[in-house]
């Protein structure tokens, strides 16, 4: 986002935050698009001047969209908020450094195939909800030693 400011000069950038754009790019599952999750809303915001949603004309959808955006905050699935993401990932698992690493990402994993930074992160929550009940039975068992 730096670099794309810059070169933007004083043009004022316009961002779709619900929408994981490919770019006339192939991606299968939209996890390396171009999205803002609701949480990372101001770490864009020194770089994007007006934020707008895919909503396909449906004022309702747009009027929910934008009190989550307002609220910085979305408890669920991420896959449901965002259009064109195709994988299931509680939102609630992502912290900060997400944003800090995709604000500065010049999505190399689409070009050269080197950076797979968000499929990692990803991977990783799912597979930490995926087994917590089994973690949490765990500490259960450990607490009662």
């Amino acid at each position: 986002m730096p670099k794309v400011k810059e070169a933007c000069g004083e043009v004022e950038i316009r961002l779709v935050v619900n929408k994981c754009f490919n770019n006339y790019m192939k991606r299968r599952d939209g996890v390396c698009g171009t999205y803002v999750r609701p949480e990372d809303i101001d770490f864009y915001s020194n770089f994007v001047e007006h934020f707008e949603f895919d909503t396909n004309g449906d004022l309702r959808k747009e009027k929910a969209l934008l009190q989550i955006y307002k609220d910085k905050y979305w408890p669920g699935n991420l896959n449901i908020l965002l259009t064109g993401l195709n994988v299931n990932v509680d939102n609630r698992g992502f912290d900060e450094t997400f944003a800090r690493h995709r604000i500065d990402c010049y999505q190399s994993c689409q070009r050269d195939n080197r950076c797979h930074y968000c499929m990692s992160q990803f991977k990783l929550i799912t597979a930490i909800l995926k087994h917590k009940e089994d973690v949490i039975e765990q500490l259960k068992e450990e607490d009662n030693i």
